[in-house]
């Protein structure tokens, strides 16, 4: 099964911090070829806090482009959640809802990859 698609420029490993995503997002967000970012949070990484969404939030507030945040729809990740929200981050369950929010946008440069109409049909 796979995680994500549409070319997944970073993969930070299942130990990663949540300094470990500040560091990732800041620098893809400092990329001018980069417009938006879809932040796969997956909050059972022992080293992944409740303030992850604060710490995130400190990022997207220095730059003027759209993040969106995937957390697995479950009660025990209600803390985390509300810590991206409360940060200005939206937050969806799945992560077809996250290419659709970030596809909504029409975004210039944002496209599915290669099979552009099997990608459409999915996001629709």
């Amino acid at each position: 099964m796979d995680i994500s698609s549409l070319r997944n420029p970073i993969d930070l490993a299942g130990s990663a911090s949540d300094q470990d995503f500040e560091r990732a997002l800041e620098l893809m967000l400092a990329e001018d070829n980069i417009e938006a970012a879809l932040v796969l949070a997956l909050p059972y990484t022992p080293t992944m806090t409740s303030f992850a969404g604060t710490c995130l939030g400190q990022i997207v507030k220095k730059f003027d482009k759209p993040v969106v945040t995937y957390i697995p729809n479950l009660a025990k990740y209600g803390m985390v959640l509300e810590g991206f929200e409360m940060n200005g981050i939206p937050v969806v369950h799945t992560i077809e809802e996250g290419a659709q929010m970030l596809k909504a946008l029409r975004l210039p440069g944002f496209h599915c990859g290669a099979d552009e109409q099997a990608c459409e049909a999915s996001l629709v």
